[in-house]
């Protein structure tokens, strides 16, 4: 019987990012308990199926609603300080959950 040995995986650690995120929900502060990023790319993007973007999941809490926002940012996006509605480089995505019903809310509807 022969073995094969599968070549070990190279392991790179992302870099280091400090930095803050904030946000507003109808003028409510969005409380945040969780942030989760990677570097990926948007395949369903027909346009541009090659584009890097950011996607951010960062779960809080908008008074007692838990809520969840996603964010695809291009890559190329600046950091600071941005208005999400409108914004060409920002999509997001939008959950809430109250009483165990869920309200989605995307930025291209």
């Amino acid at each position: 019987m022969h073995h094969t040995t599968s070549p070990a995986k190279r392991f790179v650690r992302p870099a280091s990012c400090e930095g803050s995120f904030q946000a507003c929900v109808n003028k409510r502060p969005f409380k945040v308990l969780a942030l989760a990023g990677q570097l990926t790319l948007r395949a369903e993007l027909e346009q541009a199926p090659d584009q890097w973007v950011w996607k951010l999941i960062v779960d809080g809490k908008v008074g007692t609603k838990r809520t969840t926002i996603g964010l695809f940012l291009d890559n190329d996006l600046k950091p600071g300080d941005h208005n999400l509605p409108g914004h060409a480089q920002i999509k997001v995505i939008y959950s809430e959950t109250q009483h165990r019903q869920n309200t989605l809310y995307h930025s291209a509807h």
